[in-house]
């Protein structure tokens, strides 16, 4: 079993893109049984929900040691959107950390003709530095 980091927006609208990020990994998992995806949409907005108010940043920031800690555990990162420029703030951080410590990266395709998730190929180029 490979176990993959699903990196996707969040923080725009919670309950509606956790639905769409559970969505997504299932159909990952289908594509491939020997990959097992986390989503941190989950686990960790279920355990340290991030309310308005006193505490708001330092929770903020035990949530993103926590992700960055899975990220590193985790074999492969996957890129939830396919294109970079769809891509939140969070992801841009995930996605940068997940490069810099050499995980195997690899970001979803979708067939523009039915909405469906069509593949899923490795990222190697990022564009010019």
């Amino acid at each position: 079993m490979i176990l993959f980091y699903l990196s996707y927006p969040f923080s725009d609208n919670p309950d509606l893109r956790t639905q769409e990020a559970i969505h997504l990994a299932r159909k990952i998992m289908k594509m491939d049984s020997n990959i097992f995806v986390i989503v941190p949409h989950i686990t960790f907005n279920s355990i340290l929900p991030i309310r308005i108010g006193a505490g708001r940043g330092l929770r903020c920031i035990r949530i993103a040691g926590a992700e960055l800690e899975t990220i590193e555990r985790c074999d492969g990162f996957i890129i939830g959107c396919d294109r970079f420029d769809e891509m939140s703030v969070g992801m841009l951080w995930e996605t940068a950390f997940a490069r810099k410590i050499g995980k195997k990266i690899l970001q979803v395709v979708f067939d523009p003709e039915n909405d469906g998730l069509l593949a899923l190929k490795e990222v190697t180029e990022y564009g010019p530095d």
